[in-house]
């Protein structure tokens, strides 16, 4: 039986424009470069959210640290993970680093941000 929202199969999504994925990127507090243990390539994930709560760094890492380690798709298949501040530059660099995933832990890189 289906209740509320589920569906049968997968949802097929639109990729985002070149517009929209720009203003994702300029609007977003953190980003999370993931590496997952069946997949040699690495893959960005930008936290872009409109909700007011969300709307500060701290937030932007939780969401980052949840997918992780709490999200069912995700939950034990990352092999490695970094978080970055990109709210003055939008860049991933080791002067951005945050955290860092390995072996199953968070370890805070970069103690000198400001909340």
């Amino acid at each position: 039986m289906i209740r509320g929202r589920q569906q049968y199969g997968q949802k097929q999504r639109k990729p985002l424009t070149d517009e929209k994925r720009q203003q994702m990127i300029n609007e977003s507090r953190a980003c999370m470069v993931v590496q997952f243990h069946n997949n040699p390539k690495q893959m960005k994930m930008w936290s872009k959210c409109n909700q007011r709560k969300h709307r500060n760094i701290g937030d932007a890492i939780n969401y980052l640290m949840w997918l992780v380690n709490e999200y069912k798709n995700w939950k034990g298949c990352v092999c490695s993970a970094a978080i970055f501040d990109t709210r003055a530059t939008k860049n991933t660099g080791a002067e951005n680093k945050i955290y860092q995933f390995e072996r199953g832990h968070w370890v805070l890189e970069s103690s000198n941000i400001s909340w």
